[in-house]
């Protein structure tokens, strides 16, 4: 069933997207698994209980025993899960949460690359690649709780990859129909038949693929240029870890 905000049985109390439950005239019970851990969600303890019965029923049928003394005991507060801690309050909510650990690691992260940017001013900063990379990978982590953080992660994604052969100024991937647009555009320039031999039936498929020739993608460059969606996407994660 559909919960959307504007609608006009939209009720702020429920998902936006959930499963109902007709007979019982309540939200479906669901369940989230992670590797091979399962979390099960319903709305009291006894049914938790039937619903976690019914899911390692079928994981027993299915081959996979399941081991009952590892099952935690029904609870709103069931601790660090998949990087996130919830915590469900009778007549408040739902909240989701990270360690104060991993807080303050993300906190560092931030606050070293305003500091770095910081200090480059004007000119374009230089960052290592491996650096990024771990510090992208820890943030997309956090991110698995902090939706907001998802979009602000573009600026490290592009940065971090934007030493590949078919990315634009901006860190994004050119599209079929901006090769082809290139393609139009360069072949009225006479460095075009210097370049790709003067093959003027020159498909532009085989012109991408020209410049592809001799790129191993697995060869990452050691350092990096910092892209300007970069420099705004610190400063926009630097108001949520505050």
């Amino acid at each position: 069933m559909t919960n959307l905000p504007g609608s006009r049985n939209y009720d702020p109390r429920r998902p936006w997207w959930y499963r109902f439950d007709a007979i019982n005239n309540k939200i479906a019970a669901n369940f989230a698994s992670y590797v091979d851990d399962i979390r099960v969600n319903d709305e009291g303890d006894k049914e938790c209980q039937q619903t976690t019965h019914c899911i390692a029923s079928k994981i027993n049928y299915l081959g996979q025993q399941d081991a009952p003394r590892k099952r935690r005991k029904v609870s709103q507060e069931p601790g660090a899960w998949a990087g996130a801690t919830v915590c469900s309050v009778p007549g408040v909510g739902l909240f989701a949460s990270i360690s104060e650990e991993k807080w303050e690691k993300a906190q560092g992260i931030i606050r070293k690359w305003v500091s770095r940017l910081d200090e480059a001013g004007d000119t374009p900063l230089v960052i290592s690649h491996k650096e990024l990379e771990q510090d992208t990978g820890f943030l997309v982590h956090l991110a698995m709780t902090f939706d907001n953080a998802k979009p602000l992660l573009k600026g490290f994604d592009s940065t971090l990859n934007s030493w590949r052969w078919d990315r634009k100024e901006e860190g994004w991937k050119r599209s079929n129909k901006e090769w082809k647009h290139l393609w139009s555009d360069l072949e009225n320039d006479k460095t075009v038949e210097e370049i790709l031999s003067e093959e003027r039936s020159l498909h532009w498929k085989q012109f991408r693929d020209h410049l592809r020739e001799g790129h191993n993608d697995d060869s990452a460059l050691a350092e990096v240029l910092a892209l300007p969606r970069f420099a705004l996407d610190v400063k926009s994660l630097s108001k949520i870890f505050w």
